[in-house]
């Protein structure tokens, strides 16, 4: 493993120029701080490499006139991402299962720049910004379906393996099919963005507000596999696919928005804003069958669209058109009161935008054309209250909005689209608008001190007209056809007490204790051939945690011990034989402080452990252990690090997803275990002092 940067900051009174640059393959994206400093941080999913260069200018006017930033940053990349899957289904008649692994080698760069210019004195902000991103994949993956678990056959990897082998043995007999692809794909994106906002104080202090915003986007892309699926059974089918998917998107987005603000002398704040906003998108994907020229042998590079026209797969090919305009009217009251003599603040928000939307959507397939139209009036209030005691001793917070979506008009068409057999796609033209409601309260108290506090916060969201996707199964070959759907009965709510506090009267020792409460509450609509329609699927999940933590601090040394433990539960209402139970529990310590010869230590230590999961891999203890050595020389001018990561190659990556359908754990591919040596050398050069 090797990582390599540079960083280099000029200034002045008025200015400064910072350039940097950055080379390494432990997955780390982060730029520098204003100051020179880089995140420590690792994105630890998949194993990649990156390039990235990038600089900022800044110029603040000695006169006070204006202040302007720009910056640039260019980034290439190529990873190597691989996931393995396990999906249980709850069915009328009872669970099915799946198995996918997939391989995806990525490849691709970014160039963003941004423009930040204040001009002061007239309150006008312009913001300027231009990116465009062209990325190229590679792909491989298997799937299987099985009408019974067949975790008794070893891992996931195991389980394909053996599927796809040429002496599957039993487990062939409670397969119903088994897919394999490989794909090539290449697509670039370009945005450019305009902003304007102007704030001007009036003479008697209130504020005119103006804004206006205008984006434009274009992008593509094109999709090339070899998909081969059998049906297997009692009559095993098998059939080859060679496709060709191409895709773009492209449209503009204007605003714009004027608004009054008014200012009382006794803490109140009233304004309005009145905004209009046009938006057109047009987006298509045309699929070509080239299986279905019998002169096609195949190729590593992507072919032509236009040399393959007359293959097209016009049912499974659309184009669309959406145009999208909005007015909205925003009253919004603010109240904020301040004493700084009996420490305490009072702060009140509330605002009701009201909105008039039309949206038309032209859509084209299979050589027939639609609209869909759509015109209504959307209401999102919200409502925020904190009141803070004397001695800033208690806080409460409380805080109510509401949420309205209308559904993507392309869902309200009646189609089919049976681009992938096993999973077929229909539209629903009765879609109705989706309502949310977010209720939260917050309770923190200082009991002592700083150092001594309770906090309380809990979260109750309820979903109306939640757009779900109805999902019915063919037993016999193990298709799934998805249907856009509203449902009615999805709730969840999450509650937390945290207390921490010192153990002694020189505050070395402290504790902290973490207790957290979860419900979901999960509706999906479901239906299989042993049923006779869809019907409504419910799942409740709880997900009760509880966590501690120790520390102590003596000198220059701070050690902690932590644990946590978190308990999934899982009950589907129609199959309860279905439950799940798992259990998720870490352990384990921290250390850091200084050894002879001025060596700075960090170090730690911590197992993971994971219960109850259906893949058996999934089940396991990893103890991760991470440290680092580093020492200062030449007056802090050198610094010398030696880093440790995953010293026992034990990290791994695990999800667990679940709703009114089914649960879907998932293992991904985790950054492989280094030790690495860093040298950090600063230096500084002051101009010569004028006479």
């Amino acid at each position: 493993r090797w990582l390599g940067r540079a960083f280099g900051v000029r200034f002045t009174d008025n200015s400064r120029l910072t350039l940097f640059a950055n080379a390494n393959n432990i997955n780390e994206s982060r730029s520098p701080g204003r100051n020179g400093d880089w995140a420590s941080a690792n994105a630890p999913v998949g194993d990649t490499r990156l390039y990235n260069v990038g600089g900022e200018l800044m110029v603040d006017d000695k006169y006070g006139r204006y202040r302007e930033t720009a910056e640039a940053v260019f980034n290439y990349h190529r990873s190597l991402n691989e996931t393995h899957t396990s999906t249980e289904s709850f069915l009328p008649s009872g669970s099915v299962f799946s198995r996918a692994r997939q391989t995806d080698r990525q490849h691709g760069f970014d160039l963003k720049a941004n423009n930040h210019l204040t001009l002061k004195k007239l309150g006008l902000i312009a913001d300027t910004h231009f990116s465009y991103r062209k990325d190229n994949a590679d792909t491989e993956s298997l799937t299987g379906q099985f009408d019974d678990s067949p975790a008794g056959y070893g891992s996931t990897v195991a389980i394909l393996d053996s599927l796809f082998s040429t002496m599957p043995g039993n487990l062939l007999r409670m397969a119903v099919n088994r897919t394999s692809t490989k794909a090539d794909s290449y697509g670039h994106q370009l945005t450019v963005r305009q902003k304007f906002d102007f704030r001007h104080e009036l003479p008697w202090g209130d504020d005119l507000i103006l804004g206006a915003s205008a984006e434009w986007g274009d992008g593509n892309d094109h999709y090339a596999d070899l998909y081969t699926q059998e049906l297997l059974g009692n009559t095993p089918t098998s059939e080859r696919q060679d496709r060709l998917r191409s895709g773009y998107q492209r449209g503009y987005d204007v605003m714009a928005k004027a608004g009054y603000a008014i200012h009382l002398l006794n803490g109140w704040h009233f304004s309005i804003e009145n905004t209009w906003h046009q938006r057109q998108e047009k987006t298509g994907s045309n699929l070509f069958r080239l299986d279905w020229d019998e002169h096609f042998a195949g190729s590593e590079v992507l072919p032509s669209v236009t040399d393959y026209a007359r293959l097209q797969d016009l049912p499974n090919s659309w184009n669309s058109q959406n145009l999208y305009r909005a007015s909205e009217t925003l009253l919004a009251a603010n109240y904020y009161l301040r004493d700084p003599e009996r420490e305490r603040y009072t702060s009140f928000n509330l605002t009701l935008p009201l909105h008039y939307t039309s949206t038309t959507e032209d859509y084209w397939r299979g050589g027939k054309s639609t609209e869909v139209t759509d015109h209504r009036w959307i209401f999102r209030p919200s409502l925020n209250l904190e009141y803070n005691t004397r001695h800033w001793r208690d806080l409460y917070q409380l805080s109510y909005n509401m949420d309205m979506r209308n559904p993507d008009l392309k869902q309200k068409v009646d189609f089919t689209d049976t681009s992938n057999p096993l999973q077929v796609m229909q539209g629903n033209p009765n879609l109705k608008p989706s309502h949310s409601h977010h209720f939260r309260i917050l309770v923190h108290s200082r009991l002592n001190n700083d150092l001594h506090y309770l906090t309380w916060n809990s979260q109750f969201n309820l979903l109306r007209n939640l757009l779900a996707q109805s999902m019915n199964y063919q037993s016999q070959t193990g298709v799934y056809t998805f249907r856009p759907v509203n449902v009615n009965g999805n709730w969840n709510t999450q509650n937390s007490l945290r207390y921490h506090r010192t153990l002694d009267r020189k505050k070395r020792i402290s504790l902290d204790v973490s207790t957290r409460f979860d419900y979901f509450r999960n509706v999906d609509i479901k239906s299989d051939d042993t049923a006779e329609g869809p019907r409504r699927s419910c799942v409740d999940q709880y997900v009760p945690t509880e966590a501690l933590t120790l520390n102590y601090e003596y000198d220059q040394w701070k050690a902690g011990i932590s644990g946590q433990v978190g308990w999934n539960n899982i009950r589907p209402h129609d199959t309860p034989d279905a439950s799940v139970h798992s259990l998720d529990y870490q352990y384990g310590l921290t250390l850091q402080g200084r050894l002879p010869l001025d060596l700075q230590m960090v170090t730690d230590l911590k197992m993971y452990s994971r219960r109850g999961y259906t893949d058996n891999s999934l089940n396991t203890d990893n103890l991760v252990w991470n440290a680092q050595l580093s020492r200062s020389l030449c007056q802090g001018r050198l610094n010398i690090a030696l880093k440790a990561y995953d010293l026992l190659h034990q990290i791994s990556q695990t999800m667990v997803a679940v709703n009114a359908q089914g649960r879907t754990e998932t293992w991904r591919l985790s950054l492989p275990n280094y030790v690495m040596l860093h040298l950090q050398w600063k230096f500084h050069k002051n101009p010569p002092k004028r006479p």
